[in-house]
């Protein structure tokens, strides 16, 4: 066992509320056979084996925290369909602003919004909020693709790709990535 599992079993242990393990541990003597001594060594055996099962436990997820790199096309794959979705999106917002455009009240309600401090504050805190939470974001993608690329992939990936075509078919209709 690696000193970062065994050091995340011993703080699990320490956060562990007492009640838990003492409920686990106690047991009411009704029989006056037992003697104290076993009922303790019971517990302490109750213990013992608690203790292993949260250790072995730790181990289990930290190993599962070490994936392997996704594939490489998977992530082009990825990449790409992202890039299409923003333009996609980029575009229907052309097209909305355009539209509005003509209409004065869509004028007024832009030179509205554009000389609101309180949007202009909120841009601002929500753009460094994306900018900090940018690493944790690509960490996670990885970390979900290469989960993907290793266990899902060779089940569902000829299904996937086939139903991301049909969408991506539908979506060239509804809403176009390129003007």
């Amino acid at each position: 066992m690696d000193k970062k599992g065994l050091l995340l079993g011993l703080i699990l242990l320490i956060q562990v509320p007492p009640y838990i393990i003492q409920s686990r541990c106690e047991h009411r003597v009704t029989d006056n056979s037992l003697s104290e001594r076993t009922v303790t060594r019971a517990a302490a055996d109750m213990n013992a084996k608690f203790v292993f099962v949260v250790l072995l436990a730790l181990q289990v997820s930290v190993a599962l925290c070490d994936l392997p790199a996704p594939d490489e096309d998977l992530v082009v794959k990825y990449d790409e369909m992202k890039a299409t979705f923003k333009r996609r999106l980029e575009n229907l917002w052309g097209k909305m602003q355009a539209a509005a455009a003509d209409n004065p009240n869509a004028q007024a309600a832009k030179d509205a919004i554009a000389n609101n401090e309180k949007v202009g504050t909120a841009r601002e805190v929500f753009s460094a909020i994306g900018d900090e939470v940018a690493p944790v974001v690509d960490k996670a993608r990885t970390g979900l693709l290469s989960v993907y690329s290793y266990y899902l992939r060779p089940h569902v990936g000829e299904t996937l790709q086939q139903s991301i075509d049909k969408i991506k078919s539908v979506l060239d209709q509804v809403m176009p990535a390129d003007n």
